[in-house]
């Protein structure tokens, strides 16, 4: 099939939550990676929409896990996506790397190379090597979830719930809790909404109205953690507490958000599908480890509008450039450089195909 006609079969609707879970992740990198620093019990109306935006990066982050799971349960797992996702990771590892060495806002040395050279066993992002973990795990987790009743299902993922979020939110406890499990349960979770869309609590809250809900709760624990720091300046806590990553809190939001965009009827749309297809380009480019470190605060100068009345308009235009930027960008890397280069793999793996059927039948 062509790659053409790939991006226009996919379901316009997971593709838009795509791009939507990426430009969370973008706007929480600007409030994360900004270098913003507010005195303790200082509340300002900039603090607060920081603390609002910061509060996008986890749930974006299981967005996009969930809309992984949702399709690689049905799908059929290949070496060469894998290959494809290395080449591509590799790719922009190695060039970030040399541009900024060239450009002198990053040292040169054996250890950066190699690990530019292999960003995914050296985890240079976290997220894409517990992702390519995640994938090679698929077709085994695709065989269990096969095997499990309806029941069975629901209850593993009550229980991984219960020890990976439910007590870790309200007793702080780690029960042999990862990230590539959290990755597990997200994949079970949007498996299981897959497969069982017809479930009553499936339709009931998969509105977008409970994911706003959910969200603004989130963001009231904040408010009311903020009031407490300002009221009683030796309360020491996590403002953003209930927004990590594995809070239930973050777990029902994104499950929420996921399952109201799973029951939204959009229209088949060729550019939607087009630019979500760029969006791990994105990530990887504005996310790269020597990029990220002064693309926030020397190029952008995000610090600098800490007090500033144009810090919101700046955040969103800001986002909305680098999204635009780096999925052009992206664009043209599929067009002018993955396409030889997977056709070219394509041919590799033919041609071990035919070798090893040559082996296995002698005769």
């Amino acid at each position: 099939m062509k790659a053409d006609s790939r991006v226009a079969g996919r379901k316009s609707n997971m593709e838009l939550l795509r791009i939507v879970s990426m430009m969370m992740i973008i706007l929480h990198h600007y409030a994360d990676h900004g270098g913003f620093v507010f005195e303790n019990g200082e509340i300002t109306f900039n603090r607060i929409f920081l603390q609002f935006v910061h509060l996008f990066g986890k749930i974006g982050i299981c967005l996009f896990v969930l809309i992984s799971g949702y399709f690689l349960v049905e799908s059929a797992f290949t070496w060469k996506k894998v290959v494809k996702l290395i080449l591509e990771v590799q790719f922009y590892c190695l060039l970030s790397f040399g541009f900024t060495v060239a450009i002198g806002t990053t040292e040169f040395t054996v250890r950066r190379a190699f690990m530019s050279l292999f960003p995914v066993s050296t985890s240079l992002y976290w997220f894409v090597t517990t992702y390519m973990v995640l994938y090679i795990l698929s077709p085994y987790l695709n065989v269990m979830i096969r095997h499990l009743t309806k029941g069975q299902h629901f209850r593993l993922i009550g229980f991984l719930v219960l020890i990976w979020s439910l007590i870790p939110t309200f007793l702080q406890l780690d029960i042999c809790y990862s990230q590539l499990g959290w990755f597990v349960l997200l994949y079970l979770s949007a498996a299981y909404v897959r497969l069982h869309a017809g479930e009553w609590w499936i339709v009931k809250f998969g509105k977008l109205r409970w994911f706003l809900l959910a969200f603004g709760l989130i963001f009231l624990t904040v408010l009311v953690l903020d009031y407490f720091e300002y009221a009683i300046p030796e309360f020491a806590v996590d403002m953003e507490y209930f927004g990590g990553q594995n809070k239930i809190t973050t777990y029902l939001c994104a499950l929420l958000g996921f399952m109201s965009f799973v029951n939204m009827q959009v229209r088949p749309s060729r550019l939607i599908n087009t630019v979500a297809a760029s969006t791990f380009g994105i990530y990887l480019i504005h996310d790269n480890p020597f990029i990220s470190r002064e693309l926030w605060t020397e190029w952008i100068n995000t610090d600098a509008l800490i007090d500033s009345r144009r810090l919101m308009p700046h955040v969103v235009l800001t986002a909305v450039v680098i999204f635009f930027v780096c999925s052009l960008f992206d664009l043209l890397r599929r067009r002018f450089l993955e396409k030889p280069a997977m056709e070219i793999v394509d041919k590799v793996f033919l041609l071990a195909e035919k070798k090893l059927g040559r082996h296995g039948n002698p005769g």
